[in-house]
């Protein structure tokens, strides 16, 4: 089962637990470490990202969804990914945990990278 890992000073930092998780990407602001990726619950994939090496869910983990990148600004944190709705993947981005969809719903629709001025 993939776990997903990064590694400080040598000494690994394991994201995830008994399912599976994966990192998409990482990267260090003001001395913390955040790594944005997903989760498996057991049935579905959970949206999230990792600061420090503890997970904050962006979704609910009912439905297939997952994370591709963040941005922070301030004290606002923006992270965009997709989730499933049943019959397609929505893009959406998240600010401070609350979801806004880009996609229609009615196709697919996925982000790969989060950028704030």
């Amino acid at each position: 089962t993939p776990i997903a890992k990064y590694w400080k000073n040598g000494i690994a930092v394991q994201l995830g637990s008994t399912f599976f998780s994966y990192a998409r990407k990482i990267f260090v602001k003001n001395g913390d470490i955040y790594v944005v990726g997903y989760e498996g619950n057991g049935s579905e994939s959970v949206a999230k990202y990792w600061k420090n090496g503890i997970a904050v869910p962006m979704t609910d983990g009912t439905k297939y969804a997952e994370v591709s990148s963040m941005a922070i600004s301030g004290s606002d944190i923006f992270v965009s990914g997709n989730e499933y709705n049943g019959t397609y993947d929505v893009a959406k981005y998240w600010k401070n945990g609350v979801a806004t969809p880009l996609g229609d719903g009615l196709k697919d629709s996925y982000t790969s990278e989060m950028v704030v001025q």
